[in-house]
């Protein structure tokens, strides 16, 4: 398969199907996060449309970062593998 990135929203990449259709990936810092078949390219661009609104969210690891970072404490390695581990584990909600 030959995948692409969608023009609009770079997270999701589409390859076309052998049975007809496509294949759409939603993809965040190189992991898979959703994987759909869809059977034609109106289809492919409704569901990248609702990926793209159900994906606008602040991730909390990147909160809480701002947050303390605002009061004046400073960012540790652990507190820095925290913040990864929060937006990677609330991303798949």
């Amino acid at each position: 398969m030959m995948w692409q990135k969608h023009p609009r929203v770079p997270n999701v990449q589409y390859a076309s199907n052998l049975a007809g259709g496509y294949v759409v990936m939603l993809k965040r810092e190189g992991q898979e996060l959703k994987r759909a078949i869809v059977p034609n390219a109106r289809a492919l661009e409704m569901l990248v449309a609702e990926w793209s609104t159900s994906d606008k969210h602040v991730p909390l690891g990147d909160i809480i970062a701002k947050i303390t970072n605002q009061l004046g404490i400073e960012k540790c390695e652990p507190c820095a593998k925290r913040q990864q581990v929060l937006n990677r584990l609330l991303r798949r909600f």
